[in-house]
């Protein structure tokens, strides 16, 4: 149900700044931990044109919620890690020589 009502406002704020910039705006929903899935989903996008803006949107839902700092599973910091960090560096990859040959260079990492 969070997905989904994530995906939903994703949805919604996508489609407000096309409106306002006339711009074509994509939304994509991928394994940010899979690089073959981020390369899959960049290859349609790029096929379509330039990027001139990524905004990385992660959401990661921890299986074990802490009550107290100390109570963190190292396997879940880990995770939420490489979700937050090691995705949004494989995002960037896939469209950041297409922005420095466009000249437009927004790269954007939403919580």
């Amino acid at each position: 149900m969070r997905n989904e009502k994530l995906q939903s406002r994703l949805s919604r704020f996508a489609e407000e700044i096309a409106r306002e910039e006339k711009a074509q705006v994509f939304t994509i929903r991928i394994d940010s931990l899979d690089s073959q899935s981020i390369r899959e989903a960049f290859e349609d996008v790029l096929s379509l044109g330039f990027v001139k803006v990524l905004v990385y949107n992660v959401y990661h839902q921890l299986s074990w919620l802490a009550t107290n700092f100390t109570d963190i599973r190292i396997q879940s910091f880990e995770k939420s890690l490489a979700v937050s960090s090691v995705g949004g560096f494989l995002c960037a990859q896939q469209v950041v020589s297409c922005m420095v040959e466009s000249g437009r260079r927004t790269i954007l990492r939403m919580l």
